[in-house]
């Protein structure tokens, strides 16, 4: 979550909180997190799909988890705002599904515990 008070006209405050919740989700989750702006067929509206990935990524495999944000909206019509909120939804997915561990080898897992 941000450590800090945003409003919505604080656009630097909003870019930074973002960068904060990108990488508190990439260390908490171990996965990469690509934002994208896709517009839709509705003029002068656009969805903000996050996408995780298990790191390392591998080319063409498939998100771990996918969150759409609508922009603009009741509760962000301004863009940095949007992009925050597509942080913390894809943050709530992650958490519902919980942390990525890569599989271990068998050999290397340490029975004694």
């Amino acid at each position: 979550m941000s450590r800090r008070a945003l409003k919505t006209d604080d656009e630097e405050g909003f870019l930074l909180a973002i960068s904060d919740e990108l990488a508190e989700n990439r260390v908490m989750f171990n996965c990469h997190i690509e934002l994208t702006l896709v517009p839709t067929d509705k003029r002068g509206r656009f969805d903000i799909v996050a996408k995780a990935y298990k790191r390392p990524r591998v080319d063409d495999s498939p998100p771990y988890a996918i969150a759409i944000y609508q922009y603009p909206s009741t509760t962000a019509n301004r863009l940095h705002a949007a992009f925050y909120r597509a942080c913390i939804r894809i943050g709530g997915e992650l958490s519902r599904i919980g942390p990525y561990r890569p599989a271990q080898d068998s050999s290397s897992v340490d029975e004694s515990r």
